[in-house]
């Protein structure tokens, strides 16, 4: 508040003065953290809550959404979010362990060496010349000058952004290799997007299985079998046994 005031309004000295009220006014709220956290760290730490409220205290932008929390029309979106973020976790936890693995392997597979098809003036653009007689000369006459991204697994934390970048559907990073020249790669870009789209699969179907587990549904499926049974399957004086159909089942 005191960064936006206008000068005429607070001098220089004022607003020394606001800022200092401001510091000690954030450490009297962080104390109050701490004090939370010594009682009982692990269940100061289990709860996601407190990490909003320390970072209220500490960063501005989540000061002003801690805010609204307390109405009901804005905290139940709040509850929601902490919700869906406490069941994800273990699944984001497992997708960071695979894209993990497959920057490695990437990063060993595609690592430029001294003398291979991986290094980065190998794998830059090219211009040929057509010649007089209507054909492609050989010998590049022009190459495009390699930058840091022509080859992104020249190390382990670009190789790791490239894998990010194809989780998101951006495969230019690999787009630098022929795929009939490097089978095994294209082997494992396949592997990686089954990987993501069974997991994302398996998501959708415990969804399913939680939406249908349950006697409600069960009793519908019967319905529909003994219906099917009745009608098909039954001779007409069977279908007017009540031993078989009572009236109220």
């Amino acid at each position: 508040m005191e960064t936006s005031i206008p000068y005429d309004i607070f001098n220089e000295e004022d607003r020394k003065k606001l800022f200092l009220f401001s510091i000690i006014l954030g450490f009297i709220h962080l104390l109050f953290e701490v004090r939370q956290f010594i009682w009982s760290p692990f269940r100061w730490i289990s709860d996601i809550c407190n990490l909003f409220d320390l970072g209220a205290y500490l960063v501005l932008v989540l000061t002003s959404i801690y805010c609204y929390i307390a109405f009901e029309s804005f905290g139940i979106y709040f509850a929601i979010i902490i919700g869906v973020a406490k069941r994800i976790i273990s699944f984001l936890f497992i997708i960071l362990i695979i894209l993990l693995g497959f920057a490695h392997a990437f990063f060993i597979l595609l690592e430029p060496k001294s003398n291979d098809s991986n290094k980065p003036w190998e794998l830059t653009k090219k211009y040929y010349q057509e010649t007089e007689d209507g054909n492609i000369s050989k010998i590049a006459t022009l190459i495009e000058e390699p930058d840091s991204y022509t080859n992104l697994f020249s190390n382990y934390p670009n190789s790791l952004l490239s894998m990010y970048l194809f989780l998101t559907g951006d495969r230019n990073s690999l787009s630098a290799w022929s795929p009939d020249d490097n089978p095994l790669m294209i082997i494992m870009m396949i592997i990686f997007s089954f990987v993501i789209v069974v997991n994302l699969f398996i998501g959708l179907l415990n969804i399913a299985i939680e939406a249908d587990n349950n006697r409600a549904s069960y009793l519908a499926q019967k319905a529909l079998i003994l219906r099917e049974i009745e009608l098909f399957y039954l001779f007409p004086h069977q279908r007017r046994w009540k031993t078989w159909f009572p009236d109220i089942m």
